[in-house]
């Protein structure tokens, strides 16, 4: 694959886009899971804490992790986990036993925007809203650093589908964690008629209730 131009600029938001090299994937296109696994978990939506390359790879010495976030920022700070100074460093794996890509994981496919959070686990793929019932009005931390926007970025997103029929091809997941604040069930609905197969799938709650 050739690239025609090394960056898009776009001059009505000022937004630096680059393509860039991020996995060494397989010769028949599927992401690199070693035949020794007897595990698979997938995670959407990482952040940067309570993350299963921390809570569960230790727990589970035969399980390999495929994780997604589409913030930059918060994907280099994993990637860093299994980093070296003046080392070379093993291409999108942010664990012995894991990789991390820097895509939203949706219901369709393509280049789209992210809503950010002064509260960064808040962002989503869907506009933020102040709530208007339940605790969640007079929920202070939700309404000042969740319920709101402070920037728009694009970032590129796949469907779960693709994740799981083609790049893991062949491997069932033992489990699947959702984190994409509001658009869980719309991803997983879009997945059509595949055999998750896991023993476990885990939405993520809102940040607010973990601070």
């Amino acid at each position: 694959m050739s690239m025609s131009t090394p960056f898009l600029l776009d001059p009505a938001t000022g937004a630096l886009s680059v393509p860039l090299h991020v996995l060494h994937m397989s010769s028949d296109g599927r992401i690199p899971v070693p035949n020794s696994t007897k595990e698979l978990f997938v995670e959407i939506g990482t952040n940067a804490f309570d993350t299963w390359d921390m809570q569960l790879l230790p727990k589970h010495p035969d399980a390999f992790l495929v994780a997604f976030e589409p913030l930059v920022d918060k994907w280099a700070l994993l990637l860093a986990r299994n980093a070296r100074a003046r080392v070379v460093g093993h291409l999108g794996w942010h664990h012995e036993r894991g990789v991390i890509l820097p895509f939203a994981v949706s219901d369709h496919e393509g280049v789209v925007p992210f809503y950010v959070s002064p509260r960064d686990g808040c962002s989503s793929l869907r506009r933020t809203h102040t709530p208007q019932h339940g605790g969640w009005k007079s929920n202070g931390f939700v309404t000042r650093a969740c319920a709101k926007t402070v920037q728009t970025r694009m970032v590129p997103a796949i469907t779960l589908r693709r994740v799981l029929v083609e790049w893991l091809a062949g491997w069932p997941v033992a489990r699947l964690k959702i984190d994409a604040q509001g658009a869980d069930l719309s991803l997983l609905a879009a997945a059509g008629q595949h055999e998750f197969g896991a023993k476990a799938v885990e939405r993520g709650v809102a940040r607010a209730e973990k601070e």
